[in-house]
């Protein structure tokens, strides 16, 4: 399990770059300088905006693979407990954090109810928005004792999660209107997209410590060869959410740069970015449209940019409460220091 956390530590401080560089957003096509300029920017879009998916389903594979790994109904509590200091206090600081900031610095009005409306109810995007993630896997982290029930059996819970993540993804054809109602409620759909996701990562979690490298193939294709049967048309957008899996055991072991203290900034770049990209992201446009004009230069450089000042506050953040406080360093990131 050693190299499975080294693993898991490495790909998600590059899943959290990549995320920084997908939550940039598009580049205005219209200020390409030539045809080519346009096809490449156009791909480059393209290229991010599906790497976004791919991001969240690897986050919510881990997830899932986390906390059901070592799980029973005994240690429940104790993972919760956890699970309040490394997901849910951290979530709420941040959205504390960014309203006073959207107070003071934007003039943003400010209610506890439309605060709290807008930061647990699941119905509006949080002040810091990224951050929606880390409180729906807190809230499907609550009903683990059900996984529990689900996966007491190795191939009665493959089968069962077939039939679940199957469901899922036929909830559209259901045409009850307190149905739909309900399953598009606020940021439910998002948390159901990934869900398959976050369920896969569970199995896999759950029963870790007894499959072997070939049975953890063996699931996984028969999961991409029971998705291409039952959802042929949408098969790309099923595989994304089964592929992350894979990264857990195929990805080499890197135990040279399995320790780096830069992955400490992760949480804290992951929280950061979307703030910073809102402030920072007009103003470094203005700029390098002065000095670059080549669309697809300025699609990557602004990219990197954020990145790099992302980076950079992190590490100011990381540097100077490790000193002065290091506790509200642990609250800020759920105990990653």
């Amino acid at each position: 399990m050693e190299q499975i956390s080294k693993k898991i530590r490495v790909i998600g401080f590059i899943m959290t770059c990549f995320m920084v560089f997908y939550h940039c957003g598009d580049y205005d096509n219209s200020l390409a300088v030539n045809s080519i300029d346009s096809w490449f920017n156009t791909g480059f879009n393209h290229v991010f905006s599906i790497m976004g998916r791919i991001i969240m389903a690897w986050f919510f594979t881990v997830t899932g693979f986390l906390l059901m790994h070592g799980l029973s109904f005994a240690n429940y509590p104790k993972k919760m407990k956890r699970r309040c200091f490394s997901l849910l206090i951290p979530y709420v600081l941040w959205q504390v954090i960014i309203t006073i900031k959207q107070i003071i610095v934007n003039h943003a009005a400010f209610s506890l109810k439309g605060f709290l409306y807008q930061n647990f109810a699941l119905v509006k995007w949080p002040s810091d928005g990224a951050l929606w993630y880390v409180y729906a896997v807190f809230i499907l982290a609550v009903f683990a004792p059900i996984l529990l029930v689900l996966f007491k059996n190795r191939n009665v819970g493959f089968i069962l999660l077939i039939c679940i993540v199957a469901a899922i993804q036929f909830r559209g054809s259901i045409t009850n209107a307190t149905f739909q109602a309900i399953i598009n409620y606020g940021l439910l759909p998002n948390i159901l997209s990934y869900l398959p996701a976050y369920l896969i990562g569970a199995f896999y979690g759950k029963f870790y410590d007894e499959l072997k490298a070939a049975d953890s193939l063996k699931y996984v294709l028969l999961l991409l060869f029971v998705s291409r049967l039952l959802f042929f048309a949408d098969f790309s957008l099923i595989a994304v959410l089964i592929m992350p899996i894979l990264g857990i055991y195929l990805f080499p072991n890197i135990n040279r740069f399995a320790d780096l203290k830069i992955y400490k900034l992760t949480f804290l770049m992951y929280a950061l970015h979307q703030p910073i990209i809102v402030d920072f992201r007009p103003h470094i446009l203005n700029v390098m449209g002065l000095i670059i004009r080549p669309a697809v230069c300025m699609n990557l450089f602004n990219r990197i940019a954020i990145l790099m000042i992302d980076i950079m506050f992190a590490a100011v953040i990381y540097i100077v409460f490790k000193k002065v406080c290091p506790f509200i360093l642990k609250l800020l990131t759920g105990g990653r220091i």
